[in-house]
């Protein structure tokens, strides 16, 4: 599982265009692999690419959906909105992440960060979508993978005080329960992160 979605994620990342200026852009995936949920993708708003990924293999394929966004965003928060249809009861991983740049004079990969904040969910749950609960030994609550990239800043969140960061080989996940035929749309806010 780790080496698939190792894989994934640097595939996800791997919109970045070599020769160009970088600009960071949204990667996420829908991961029902583990507990073998096929998932149907819907609608989707402000989105480059949102589909089961043609180049995984068998059930790997199906159980997955990545949603990505590779142009330039323009510095400030932008709503990105798809929906998607379990085909069966079970937990999914939604895993958030970003893209990288290849160098083109040393051909060396570089991350781009990308801040997330403000989800919304409906047809299912997610702990803490704001990132702003913490636990008492100051981790974020609900969330997975997130040392270093928690950031605590009002005047930078889109709302609340903090956000998180996020880049292709540092994503963040949350796992969730879905229900066999309840469709669930999701909406969240990104932008790329300041100074990266």
């Amino acid at each position: 599982m780790k080496k698939w979605l190792g894989a994934l994620l640097f595939l996800c990342g791997s919109i970045a265009v070599t020769g160009q200026t970088p600009s960071p852009g949204v990667a996420i995936t829908l991961d029902g692999v583990k507990s073998n949920v096929p998932l149907t993708p819907n609608e989707f708003k402000n989105l480059t690419r949102y589909q089961n990924p043609p180049w995984a293999k068998d059930a790997a394929k199906n159980c997955t959906i990545v949603a990505l966004k590779s142009v330039e965003m323009d510095g400030d928060w932008e709503a990105v909105e798809f929906s998607f249809t379990p085909q069966a009861d079970g937990r999914i991983n939604l895993i958030l992440s970003g893209k990288w740049f290849q160098d083109p004079s040393t051909k060396k990969l570089r991350d781009l960060w990308v801040g997330y904040d403000n989800i919304t969910i409906t047809g299912a749950s997610l702990v803490n979508p704001d990132f702003e609960d913490f636990k008492n030994d100051g981790s974020l609550a609900g969330w997975i993978n997130v040392k270093g990239k928690v950031v605590k800043n009002s005047d930078l969140a889109k709302s609340g005080k903090s956000f998180i960061k996020v880049s292709s080989n540092s994503p963040v996940l949350q796992s969730f329960t879905v229900k066999k035929g309840e469709k669930i749309t999701v909406k969240l806010f990104a932008m790329p992160f300041p100074g990266e």
